[in-house]
């Protein structure tokens, strides 16, 4: 039993200190006396909650010192964050017997680490060189393609079949006319013949 809050994100720049508020809606009949931290590990249907050790005060995930702050109700202190801190946090409060519990969500968004500059600068990088590449492989593409099609149209075979549609045409309009003429005549004459029946 127990619920959940979400909290507005955190933002810290690289190296510096962060204190991540453990704000829960508390149970008036519970005494809370233990506080437990976990970072979302993972990615897609793999994501967990990780639990942090908070009395290591080097932990490998991390890359800083964790600590639970006496200043403010069970909250996470982050000293000398890096861009490994940034993710999303939660606390859990317990009471002694274990039935009621409240948690938290928080995110941290850690900024100007020298490597992640780096790494986004890298891929921006090997992006616009792909798309570099691309472009030429296009332009090559459509100069191959106009350079074959000018040689097909001035190739001799193409120049030697040119008369023949030509002559072809002519054929063609000799026999219309032909046809032509000799309809013309045939009208002629029954016109001819019906002028001197009458």
């Amino acid at each position: 039993h127990g619920t959940a809050v979400v909290l507005p994100g955190v933002a810290v720049r690289c190296a510096e200190e962060v204190l991540l508020p453990c704000r829960v809606l508390q149970d008036s009949s519970a005494t809370y006396q233990k506080a437990s931290w976990y970072k979302m590990a993972g990615v897609g249907q793999g994501m967990a909650w990780e639990v942090l050790d908070v009395e290591s005060h080097h932990p490998k995930e991390l890359g800083g010192s964790l600590e639970l702050s006496n200043d403010t109700f069970f909250s996470l202190r982050i000293t000398n964050v890096t861009s490994r801190s940034s993710g999303t946090y939660k606390c859990t409060l317990r009471d002694h017997s274990g039935e009621h519990n409240a948690s938290s969500t928080v995110t941290l968004k850690v900024t100007g680490c020298p490597g992640t500059e780096d790494k986004k600068l890298k891929q921006h990088k090997s992006e616009l060189f792909m798309l570099t590449c691309l472009g030429i492989f296009y332009l090559l593409l459509i100069f191959f393609t106009c350079t074959c099609l000018r040689k097909e149209s001035m190739s001799p075979n193409h120049q030697k079949r040119s008369p023949d549609m030509k002559h072809t045409f002519t054929l063609i309009n000799l026999h219309e006319m032909t046809t032509f003429q000799d309809l013309n005549s045939n009208r002629i004459g029954k016109n001819e013949l019906t002028s001197s029946s009458v």
